[in-house]
């Protein structure tokens, strides 16, 4: 599905997939309608073996590296989260290219998920942070030059190809993808050197995120680390700026169901209230405000805000329908 996604811009002339489970690409299979059939793809090399055995003995230079392992709670997964494997990769990198590295900020101690945007951002240095549903942390950085100024090219990158039906599926609306994408930002190189702080790098030679992640699947860190990423109050480049200031409701209320549809209930909900503020008769932002509310037990905090809105515009009826909902 990775994959699949990652062809729906038409933009890709190729694209090499490492997987080191035959069981996995047998399995995969049942995912052909999700992905694209993608495997099918003449443009797609699928390769199984081991991906960080392949960035160390390749001679291919990508333009796009995407690591997308298991949880490093899983044995042996640890070593794709240490700062050998992100200097693999940036070796494996035309001087233009891009590392997007897969973490999660569910089932994981702060600790450890410092260490690891720590980790990456000891070997590329210009990265940036991206929340996704709120449990999901993309750490995407550059391999030369500063990355902030290349998040303009998002806008045009994001409406070619296949990118709104393959978007679709998480109900982001046609016309609304550059916003969905961009509000997704959570901070650029300095905000990665402040959240990581002091946090203890990883090596292939003291990983200590092997013992210590299995640990964090018993602790209760979900909403914890995310909000911990949010509060960094990271200070938005003008791509993301100019996508907040220009945000219609239909923008903030496609935010709001992509947010609803993988349960980010709190961040879903303040996506509806921007959108009603905007638009207090979007029946869809209403809707989805009650629905989110449900979701982060907000249900009294909404009503009263809800009557505010009826009551300043009596004619308002779908205010109060949802109200009364």
């Amino acid at each position: 599905v990775t994959v699949g996604s990652a062809l729906a811009s038409g933009l890709v002339e190729h694209a090499d997939v490492v997987e080191i489970s035959s069981e996995v690409v047998q399995a995969s299979h049942a995912f052909d309608r999700e992905s694209g059939h993608v495997l099918a793809n003449p443009a797609v090399r699928l390769i199984v073996g081991d991906g960080r055995s392949h960035l160390l003995l390749t001679p291919r230079r990508y333009d796009v590296i995407v690591s997308e392992p298991s949880n490093p709670w899983m044995s042996g997964v640890a070593t794709l989260f240490t700062r050998e494997f992100f200097e693999a990769a940036r070796a494996r990198l035309k001087p233009d290219g891009l590392l997007c590295q897969w973490a999660h900020t569910y089932d994981i101690s702060a600790a450890d998920l410092q260490s690891i945007v720590r980790t990456f951002a000891s070997v590329f240095p210009q990265g940036t942070m991206w929340i996704v549903g709120g449990g999901d942390l993309l750490l995407v950085g550059a391999r030369d030059g500063e990355i902030e100024p290349r998040l303009a090219a998002i806008n045009s990158g994001s409406v070619g190809g296949t990118v709104g039906a393959t978007l679709a599926d998480v109900r982001i609306a046609a016309g609304t993808v550059p916003f969905a994408l961009l509000s997704q930002f959570a901070g650029g190189p300095r905000d990665l050197q402040r959240y990581g702080g002091t946090a203890t790098i990883q090596t292939d030679d003291d990983t200590a995120l092997e013992y210590s992640a299995p640990r964090g699947i018993y602790g209760r860190n979900r909403d914890d680390n995310a909000a911990a990423i949010r509060a960094l109050n990271a200070e938005r480049p003008p791509a993301v700026r100019d996508a907040f200031a220009r945000a219609t409701d239909a923008d903030w209320t496609s935010r709001g169901l992509m947010e609803i549809t993988s349960q980010a209930f709190p961040s879903a909900y303040d996506a509806f209230h921007h959108a009603v503020a905007l638009n207090p008769r979007n029946v869809t932002a209403l809707s989805g405000l009650s629905d989110a509310a449900g979701g982060s037990g907000k249900i009294d905090e909404e009503r009263a805000w809800l009557q505010t809105v009826a009551a300043d515009d009596p004619r308002n009826a779908p205010a109060r329908i949802e109200l009364s909902r």
